[in-house]
């Protein structure tokens, strides 16, 4: 009994637990406009590398500041003297040692006087070379020492330190201008959900209408005030917006996709967005967009050309200041021991200190012009900076007049649009109404049902044109 009673505990766990799963899988993530652009900011991998290229140009400026800190290093080495060459000859005493004479008689000297003579003079040279080796290689020879070393003077590394934090603003700013393109995606991709999602309710009404006129019209039928090819057409164009619901279905779906994508989001995830088209038309339409134009020098691209420039600059005077002397301080301190006893076999008493300060003073004299060619083509690479400015500012001119132009056009649409609506559904309206008393034909009822269709799939058509155009004149104005 108790085994069942545990088995159906732990079955019961594990279905909350899938359950649990389950809901978690199927939670719908809800998104506006600004939450869909922070998702896409934390998620791009473009500027993930751009957010860790500011920290490396952090880390960077931390290392150039480190260069200039006072320099400290230790060292410890020990030496044990195995074979020495001018260890001392053997003596008479030794085995296998002793004086042998060459058995040369020199000139004026017997033989027993010419023995003597080779036996002082070899022993004289021997012990020469046996005390040398005691006074340089001894058994045990050991150092500690610490050396520190700092800059006094470097026109370069001062140079070098300004440069570093210039590029932390370099990234800064390049990953300023990625932001702002990616806003745009963004928000381009959540206006092609919305346009799918109006179109979708568009459609859905225009079902609910025509069933509610087929039915009226059945009604009629069966009463025999109108014929069978009347019902028909009505079937015919409700089987129409059917199929154009289905492939409105698949456009959304296609749309969300894209929509994810941007995000880096996987295409699994449920979504929902929690903002209407018709805020963005209001905004779209009213004046709010042309009183948004800024000062193109404001464009983030301008102030990485800007940065750029410093740079160069910055280059300049570094091989400028290469020219000049640098000048570092060092100090020098160590404890030797030199002996034929290990190391501490008397504590510290045969260690020796020795200490030593000094100035390292470095004069570049001649280089054959290679700071001459450098200064040269740093300044060439600025002269090349402020074309491509020049050039930015060229083709945003244009940009601008282009986007503000078809932003223009496009709001223009869309009021003709809305008035194109307003008067098929007025006409739709009547015709409706004269189909129904009995005075009008099916062949103008469906007539005017299309018409209010294609006008109000255009006025949609035409609003994201608005929207989209809207995103471009703001791109072009910097914002």
């Amino acid at each position: 009994m108790k085994n069942y009673a545990t088995q159906y505990i732990i079955a019961f766990a594990l279905l909350c637990s899938s359950a649990l799963v389950f809901s978690q899988d199927e939670e719908v993530l809800t998104l506006s406009l600004p939450e869909a652009q922070n998702i896409a900011l934390d998620n791009n991998f473009d500027l993930q590398n751009q957010r860790l290229d500011i920290e490396i140009a952090k880390a960077q400026v931390g290392q150039t500041k480190a260069q200039g800190l006072p320099q400290i290093n230790g060292s410890v080495d020990y030496q044990y003297t195995v074979l020495n060459a001018f260890a001392k000859r053997t003596s008479g005493d030794d085995e296998g040692g002793g004086f042998q004479p060459s058995g040369t008689v020199y000139e004026g000297f017997t033989p027993q006087q010419s023995a003597v003579l080779e036996e002082v003079s070899a022993l004289s040279i021997g012990n020469f070379f046996s005390n040398i080796g005691d006074a340089f290689a001894s058994k045990h020879q050991s150092t500690a020492a610490v050396a520190v070393n700092q800059k006094l003077f470097d026109g370069v590394y001062l140079l070098g330190l300004k440069a570093a934090e210039v590029y932390v603003d370099l990234a800064r700013a390049q990953t300023a201008s990625t932001e702002r393109n990616l806003d745009k995606e963004v928000e381009k991709a959540y206006y092609g959900v919305l346009v799918a999602d109006e179109n979708i309710a568009i459609v859905d009404k225009n079902i609910e209408n025509l069933n509610r006129l087929l039915f009226e019209t059945e009604e009629t039928y069966e009463a025999g005030f109108i014929e069978q090819l009347d019902v028909d057409r009505l079937k015919l164009s409700l089987s129409t917006l059917t199929n154009q619901k289905s492939n409105l279905l698949k456009l959304r779906e296609f749309n969300e996709n894209v929509l994810k994508s941007v995000l880096k989001i996987p295409l699994d995830t449920p979504i929902e967005l929690t903002q209407d088209i018709n805020e963005f038309e209001k905004i779209a339409m009213s004046d709010e967009t042309l009183a948004q134009v800024k000062d193109p020098e404001l464009w983030p691209e301008f102030r990485v050309f800007e940065i750029q420039e410093n740079i160069q600059d910055l280059d300049i005077d570094r091989y400028k200041k290469g020219r000049l002397p640098k000048v570092d301080a060092f100090v020098n301190g160590s404890y030797g021991y030199q002996g034929n006893q290990f190391i501490f076999a008397n504590g510290f008493d045969n260690w020796f200190p020795n200490l030593v300060a000094g100035l390292t003073i470095s004069v570049p004299i001649f280089d054959g012009r290679l700071k001459e060619y450098q200064i040269q083509e740093a300044q060439l690479r600025r002269d090349k900076i402020a074309v491509n400015r020049n050039q930015l500012m060229a083709n945003i001119d244009i940009q601008i007049q282009n986007a503000l132009t078809q932003f223009l056009n496009a709001k223009t649409d869309v009021n003709n649009q809305l008035e194109n609506i307003a008067l098929a559904q007025k006409i739709y309206n009547t015709t409706k109404i004269k189909y129904q008393e009995g005075v009008g034909s099916s062949i103008e009822m469906n007539q005017a049902e299309q018409d209010l269709y294609q006008a109000q799939q255009q006025y949609i058509s035409a609003l994201y044109d608005l929207l989209i155009a809207k995103v471009d004149l703001e791109t072009a104005l910097g914002k």
